[in-house]
């Protein structure tokens, strides 16, 4: 919409009925600040975790074009601004950060688990993800050269099993349900390892990291996009990588 002033501006934003969150303009506009001033912005508070989750954040998005141009929307698609995400974080249990990225997956709806679900997490340690799944599935197999975090080994729904990730045989695992992957390598050897689960275990639902580094071939991404039923996914608690999912309809 148009406006011939500040004052009309904030007055169009001030009659909506929930607080607002500005979303950064491609152009700097120093209208943007001043108008900002005037409006109460929602705080943003660190978000409990649970699955599903029931944290709702209620606002609307804005931002300025041009000296004259706003655009505003009412009723964001995500409940989390902007892809805002911060948890009120375990500082006891987990051995690294890494498992927010899975309390994402969990919280956003990404995937669904079960109790009745098997779950494998290959190259695991020091197990943020492992321990993750211990209270999402009934039984998790951790697979790593490396060992487990000893407050992690100790629960009693975790497999463990020192070993190279990418020679463990899937034939050992048929009761599993799920892959996980948060293992650095490459996306061409993360791609030949999903491809061996698939055509040597009965897996059919995955949720691994694609990691890059230095100079990327990003074409590899599209091989990746060829699984039925599959998505690639920037989390906000990812960096220099992607997470790719996979859950069977």
């Amino acid at each position: 919409m148009t406006f011939t002033n500040k004052s009309e501006a904030v007055k169009i934003l001030k009659g909506l009925p929930n607080r607002g969150v500005f979303l950064p303009s491609p152009v700097n506009n120093p209208l943007s600040a001043s108008i900002r001033n005037e409006l109460r912005e929602l705080k943003l508070k660190r978000i409990k975790f649970e699955t599903p989750s029931k944290f709702n954040f209620k606002y609307f998005v804005w931002t300025l074009f041009k000296e004259n141009q706003l655009a505003v929307c009412e009723q964001p698609f995500s409940q989390f601004p902007l892809g805002w995400n911060e948890f009120d974080e375990d500082k006891g249990t987990p051995p690294n950060r890494a498992y927010l990225k899975l309390w994402e997956v969990l919280t956003l709806g990404y995937i669904q688990l079960s109790k009745d679900d098997v779950a494998i997490d290959l190259g695991s340690s020091p197990g943020g993800w492992t321990w993750v799944l211990s209270q999402q599935v009934s039984k998790v197999y951790s697979i790593d050269k490396a060992p487990l975090d000893k407050n992690i080994l100790k629960q009693s729904n975790i497999v463990y099993s020192s070993e190279d990730a990418f020679a463990a045989s899937p034939q050992r695992f048929k009761d599993c349900t799920w892959l996980f992957s948060d293992i650095i390598c490459t996306p061409e050897k993360l791609l030949w390892l999903v491809n061996k689960w698939q055509d040597e275990s009965a897996v059919k639902n995955f949720v691994c990291s694609i990691k890059f580094k230095g100079m990327c071939d990003f074409d590899i991404l599209k091989e990746f996009s060829k699984f039925p039923d599959s998505k690639i996914i920037h989390l906000y608690q990812n960096k220099n990588e992607v997470t790719w999912i996979k859950q069977e309809k």
